[in-house]
This record gives C-alpha cells, structure tokens and sequence, in this order.
C-alpha cells in the first residue's frame, strides 16, 4: 500500500466529518420508531480460523499463523471503534481514562476491507462498521461480509496481511501479538458523548517447531558457562 499525499490526507479528514455526521445522525439505539426502549446496544467479538470458532482464554485468542475471520456481531449498533497495536498501548489503559480524543485520532480504511488486512497503529483507532453504499469511497463498510438478523449485524473481516510501519506484510509472517481494545460508543450532535462497553483481548500466535528449535540452539550456545 502506497503511503496517502498530503492532498489524499486532507480528503480522508474532510470525509471523516463525513462519517461522524453519518454516526450522530443515527436514531438512538436505545429507542425504538415509537419512542420505546429497546435493547442495549451491545458488540461480540469473535474470531474463526479454518472453519473453526475459536474460544479465548482469558481473553486471549491463541491462532496459528495463517489466514483467520474477525466477526463482529453488532447488536442496535452499526459500528464500533477498534485499536489494533503491537505495544498494547490502549490495552494496558486502566478503564477509568475514558477516550475524549477519539474523535481526533480515527483513521479512515480502504472500503469493504479490500486489501484483506488488519492495521497495526499505536496510535489511531479504526471504525469499523456497517455503512451504506452512499457514503463516500473511504467510508464504505469496513466488512468483507455483512448478514443482517433481526437487529444484529454481523460483520466479517478476512484477515490476509497486516500492515505495519507503512508496510504490508504476509500474516503467515508475523511474530508479535495484537493488542485489541475495541469501544462501544454513543453518538450524539457529531460528537462521541458516551462509551457504552469496553473490551480488551489479544491475539497470540503460535512459535512454529523450526524457530523454537533456532532458538533453544542459540540459548545454548550464547550460555558462556557452556564454553568451561
């Protein structure tokens, strides 16, 4: 992926107010068309490799390094705010910093998660959503598939690549975890005014046996005492 120019840049921003019109515009998820109370918006992150649902411990999703599904099941919601990073930086925030500069630090992704991939950014946080065809080309849905039941949407991402450090690279390649930490949020007047649910999780992938083996070898050898 080819790093924005100064005038894609300013495009993504401009279209990002774009997106939080299109979020505070919303009917209020807990409200239903004649004014009743519905229920509670509510995300349920899942992940899926080779066709089989993988159960966390502990919040932590143990995978093998290769291709995998991030599902979102969005309950009278349409979206949710996901930080994907290898330092864990939002992760390791204690639950009472709430997120008053989130607005300021979202990044827009190519739609319909055209490139396959999961972005790792220390910093920005990423919308992942349910968006209609009308928006504009940055802000199309970020899912490669979407099911609608009853009220819950679930959204799909095929996970090929990540891209790290303005690079992509092969999944089968990565050697660190992801840090997760994604944001239920209430819009109101184009502005995030309410964190609904907070959940953090990590992912974590198997050490294959030919570099578990270099590096029992190389704890060997580096062990002076041995060389005596």
């Amino acid at each position: 992926m080819k790093a924005p120019s100064e005038k894609q840049i300013l495009t993504i921003l401009i279209l990002l107010s774009v997106l939080l019109s299109y979020c505070s515009g919303q009917k209020s998820k807990n409200e239903d068309d004649k004014g009743g109370k519905t229920k509670t918006p509510e995300v349920i992150f899942e992940i899926e490799q080779n066709g089989v649902n993988i159960k966390p411990e502990k919040n932590i999703f143990s995978l093998n390094r290769s291709p995998f599904t991030i599902r979102l099941k969005m309950v009278n919601i349409d979206g949710a705010y996901v930080s994907t990073s290898f330092d864990g930086y939002y992760y390791n925030l204690t639950d009472s910093i709430d997120m008053k500069r989130l607005p300021a630090i979202i990044l827009p992704e190519y739609g319909k998660n055209m490139e396959k991939e999961i972005y790792i950014d220390s910093v920005a946080f990423h919308f992942w959503c349910s968006c209609p065809e009308d928006l504009p080309p940055y802000f199309t849905n970020t899912f490669d598939k979407i099911t609608t039941i009853g009220d819950t949407i679930i959204g799909e991402r095929t996970i090929e690549n990540y891209w790290s450090n303005k690079t992509d690279y092969k999944i089968e390649t990565i050697s660190s975890d992801i840090y997760i930490m994604l944001l239920v949020v209430e819009h109101k007047n184009q502005q995030p005014v309410k964190e609904l649910n907070r959940q953090k999780y990590i992912i974590r992938f198997a050490v294959n046996k030919n570099e578990h083996h270099r590096g029992f070898i190389y704890r060997i050898f580096s062990n002076n005492s041995l060389y005596y």
